[in-house]
C-alpha cells in the first residue's frame, strides 16, 4: 500500500472513531439529567463527562444512604 493509501486508511479509521465517540456522547447526553431545549446549548464533551460522573456519584450516595434508612426501618419494625 502506498503512503497515500496508508494515510487515507488512517484518516478513515480516525473519522470512524470520532463518529463513534460523538455518537456515544450524544447517547450519554440523552440520558443524564440536564436542561434540554432550543435555548440551551449542547453540553461540551468534558461537561458531559463531568455531569455524568457527578450524576453517578450522586446515585451511589443516594443508594448508600437509602440502604441505611431501610436497615433502620427494618430494625424499628422488628
Amino acid at each position: 500500500m502506498s503512503d497515500q493509501g496508508v494515510r487515507l486508511s488512517i484518516n478513515l479509521r480516525e473519522r470512524c472513531r470520532m463518529h463513534d465517540l460523538n455518537e456515544a456522547l450524544d447517547d450519554l447526553r440523552a440520558v443524564i439529567p440536564y436542561a434540554h431545549g432550543n435555548s440551551v446549548r449542547k453540553l461540551s464533551k468534558i461537561a458531559t463527562l463531568l455531569l455524568a460522573k457527578n450524576h453517578i456519584i450522586m446515585q451511589v450516595c443516594s443508594t448508600f444512604f437509602c440502604s441505611f434508612f431501610i436497615i433502620d426501618l427494618l430494625q424499628f419494625w422488628s
